[in-house]
């Protein structure tokens, strides 16, 4: 739902289907890709780990992490990496598009 939310405003979107496929796909693609959306709980490998790594290979990527915990949760989670920004599920389609846009534009 949120590629199809994204990319009906024109936005090019890559989809994993775990943590290991996303690693992948940003090891393949990172100078390509210009902002992330994670989810915390994926299969494989979680959000924290995906996290760390894109930190490692890229440290300036942004990174929208979302979940269904609230950000106060998540925040004491991480441990020297933390996401650019967070967006609390359920979340609507004008909430993800303007956190996506907010984050695209400080680059």
């Amino acid at each position: 739902v949120a590629r199809e939310m994204l990319e009906d405003h024109g936005l090019r979107v890559m989809v994993a289907g775990d943590g290991k496929e996303a690693l992948d796909l940003f090891g393949e693609h990172a100078d390509e890709i210009d902002a992330v959306l994670l989810d915390l709980t994926m299969p494989v490998m979680n959000g924290q780990e995906v996290l760390e790594y894109i930190h490692a290979l890229r440290p300036k990527t942004p990174v929208i992490l979302s979940s269904g915990y609230t950000e106060k949760d998540i925040s004491d989670r991480f441990r020297g990496f933390h996401p650019t920004a967070f967006i609390q599920k359920p979340y609507l389609p004008d909430e993800l598009e303007e956190t996506v846009y907010k984050i695209l534009e400080e680059q």
